[in-house]
């Protein structure tokens, strides 16, 4: 008996050593030959059978092009965050305003090829199938967009302008279509950013500029208070929103009401502190 257990665990020893990492790769091979494009003998095929594969087809092309959607709306997302960080430069280095929005405005051309490529992709398709795929990218560059609208032109960028300016700049003439939804999302992302111009702003001493862009953030939360939209989103937004509001509203208080009792170098140091903490 135990010459036989001695044999039996020696047998399969040797196929695992035989196996080893060579079954691995052959298993490794097959697999990768299962994803492989291979010609099928479809001529015994039952109805059913064909119709299946019609299926399996389709669902293969829909897999696919959710994959590229998302591939894209990530570099649209990566893209997006670099014009912003960009943006920040703006309000606290003088005499350089106009080079930096220039730099904005062409780190946007490559984002507008990107959404362009979207709607190739989309194009003869049901756009709300694919939505999700795209939309993080989507609210990334209506952040980014709205953020340098309001740093140019000091008002809010509309839904209908920014879908223009995706138009004018798609070579092939095809129009992409901003839902409502991921629109109000960008622009309640984008008083964050305001949040922390007002904070540059304080730091180097532009005390309009902070006390305009606070009642901007305002009008802009007061407006999304009296929405009615059905999207669990916008509430978790409208809580952001009213902290940032905070903030920018502790810092103009501390400018109106001590702005008279303290030098302004410690005015700034202390909405630096209460930033801070508050960040915490």
């Amino acid at each position: 008996m135990k010459r036989f257990m001695d044999d039996s665990n020696h047998n399969q020893r040797s196929n695992r050593g035989r196996g080893g990492r060579g079954g691995y790769n052959n298993q490794r091979g097959g697999y990768q030959n299962r994803n492989e494009a291979r010609e099928v003998d479809t001529s015994k095929d039952t109805p059913m059978l064909t119709q299946f594969r019609a299926f399996s087809k389709v669902l293969d092309e829909n897999n696919d092009r959710r994959e590229r959607l998302v591939k894209i709306s990530r570099d649209i997302t990566i893209a997006s965050k670099r014009i912003i960080f960009l943006l920040h430069r703006l309000p606290v280095e003088e005499g350089n305003e106009e080079e930096i929005l220039r730099e904005a405005k062409e780190a946007l051309v490559p984002v507008h090829l990107l959404f362009e490529n979207i709607t190739v992709e989309l194009e003869g398709q049901e756009y709300y199938k694919y939505q999700r795929a795209f939309s993080p990218g989507l609210q990334e560059y209506l952040e980014a967009a709205t953020f340098l609208y309001y740093l140019e032109a000091e008002t809010l960028l509309s839904k209908e302008k920014a879908e223009e300016d995706l138009l004018r700049a798609n070579s092939k003439g095809l129009s992409f279509k901003i839902d409502m939804t991921d629109y109000l999302l960008g622009v309640a992302d984008l008083t964050g950013e305001l949040m922390r111009v007002c904070i540059n702003c304080v730091a180097v001493g532009k005390e309009n500029r902070v006390q305009k862009t606070s009642g901007f953030i305002r009008d802009i939360y007061d407006v999304f208070c009296r929405l009615k939209v059905d999207d669990r989103e916008i509430p978790k937004k409208l809580e952001v929103m009213k902290a940032s509001l905070q903030k920018v509203e502790q810092v103009c208080f501390n400018m109106a009401l001590r702005g008279s009792e303290y030098p302004k170098e410690m005015i700034m140091a202390m909405n630096q502190d209460q930033y801070q903490e508050m960040e915490e």
